[in-house]
């Protein structure tokens, strides 16, 4: 975040923190000459910008509960003066409109000495400094990480990456970087994967895997959390585009399988409910009721868990799906028509 979009207040305290290196809170009131409640404020401001942070945990946690000292002004407060006749004068000295308060609008705040500690315990530094982590990089460098990260993370990149994650650098920086690359010979750029974006840049070994041919009976099955990041399914609920019926699963513990890329099952409510693809096999249906499985396995050393129960499969009970007998000899159990392991 540019220095130039936080507030005076925040300013002056972010020039003490650099003048002075880590301080406490007090030490900074007195170094910027603000009060408690403008020091809170000021760095309730750095710390959301991602500019300062404070060693202890439950500070943070305050300053996340910290209310402003004022409230902020409302853009959509329709104006206090519009009941006034068209050809009112107001008197030479005397303010014309005195607007009304409304008190259960008021944010609910107390004083900074009535609330225990008045100063924030802990100390506050600067989240990036040049001693540890070296100059700050500029866009171009920026940029370049972010076009390596995406192409190690995926092999290939176009612009639907940007809208989906929106990285603190402009897409335009981003392309130019891999341009440069291509320039290099580092990547290609073509269209490789149908229904993104036209300008799209893989590395060779990408491209090579996407030209090979692929014996999906003989890939394993990788079980994927649906907000995984490598999900690349995700990108294409950004448009409201659909191209396949299980790429969207609902819910935070939502998990997708897939085996060479294309997705074999769904799984929402904690593996509650399972919906399969209409390609699925028989096979899939044993390799996936194993994977599943084995991914709720507790962990070495820790305690069982309760049984999970898959209590509908493709919209019907689970015990009367056409392949349940084979979730069974997987290691699963049957019982009021649900599965359970």
């Amino acid at each position: 975040m540019a220095d130039s979009a936080l507030s005076d207040k925040a300013l002056q305290t972010l020039v003490a923190l650099r003048t002075d290196g880590a301080s406490f809170t007090l030490d900074l009131s007195i170094a910027t000459k603000l009060g408690p409640q403008a020091t809170r404020d000021a760095l309730k401001e750095l710390v959301s910008a991602g500019l300062v942070t404070n060693d202890h945990i439950s500070t943070l946690r305050d300053v996340v509960r910290w209310q402003p000292s004022r409230p902020p002004k409302r853009d959509d407060e329709p104006d206090p003066t519009r009941w006034l006749p068209a050809d009112f004068k107001p008197s030479p000295g005397r303010p014309f409109a005195q607007r009304r308060v409304n008190a259960r609008r008021l944010p609910r705040w107390r004083r900074a000495d009535w609330e225990g500690d008045a100063h924030w315990s802990g100390r506050w530094a600067l989240v990036h400094v040049a001693g540890v982590l070296g100059a700050h990089d500029g866009p171009t460098q920026r940029a370049e990480q972010i076009a390596r990260v995406w192409l190690g993370r995926y092999g290939i990149v176009s612009r639907d990456w940007y809208v989906l994650e929106r990285p603190p650098v402009s897409w335009r920086d981003i392309y130019h970087e891999l341009k440069r690359l291509e320039f290099r010979g580092d990547v290609q750029r073509g269209y490789f994967v149908a229904g993104l974006a036209g300008a799209q840049f893989g590395l060779p070994e990408a491209v090579e895997m996407l030209r090979a041919p692929v014996n999906e009976s003989a890939e394993p099955l990788v079980v994927l959390s649906a907000s995984d990041p490598a999900n690349v399914y995700a990108l294409k609920a950004l448009g409201g585009v659909s191209v396949h019926p299980l790429e969207r699963p609902r819910g935070a513990s939502a998990l997708l399988v897939t085996r060479a890329g294309r997705i074999v099952m769904s799984a929402e409510g904690k593996g509650g409910r399972l919906r399969f693809s209409a390609e699925a096999t028989e096979h899939d249906a044993r390799e996936c009721a194993q994977a599943l499985i084995a991914h709720y396995a507790p962990a070495p050393g820790t305690m069982r868990r309760q049984d999970r129960v898959i209590e509908t499969i493709d919209g019907n009970k689970a015990t009367k799906w056409k392949w349940a007998s084979v979730m069974r000899e997987a290691g699963m159990t049957g019982r009021a028509g649900a599965l359970r392991f």
